[in-house]
């Protein structure tokens, strides 16, 4: 499993430039939204039993700066499950 291969000097980073497939697809061609998703419940999983830093980010713009509110809500539900 990928996640193995890491230990808690090595760094995850999640860019949401969305939350919802729509609007991540204003922004990134081809990008497939289901697979971004399970990545995020992967890491969730693996986050505690690797130890794993993770980091969230999103980059505010007009297409989804109405989001970021719910954004933060997602990371931080990601964070502690």
């Amino acid at each position: 499993e990928f996640f193995s291969l890491l230990d808690n000097n090595d760094q995850i980073v999640f860019s949401m430039d969305g939350i919802s497939a729509d609007t991540v697809g204003q922004y990134r061609v081809n990008f497939k939204y289901k697979d971004f998703v399970q990545n995020v419940k992967s890491m969730t999983r693996a986050r505690k039993q690797y130890n794993l830093n993770v980091t969230w980010q999103f980059i505010p713009m007009r297409f989804n700066e109405n989001e970021i509110h719910d954004a933060a809500k997602i990371a931080l539900k990601a964070d502690n499950a």
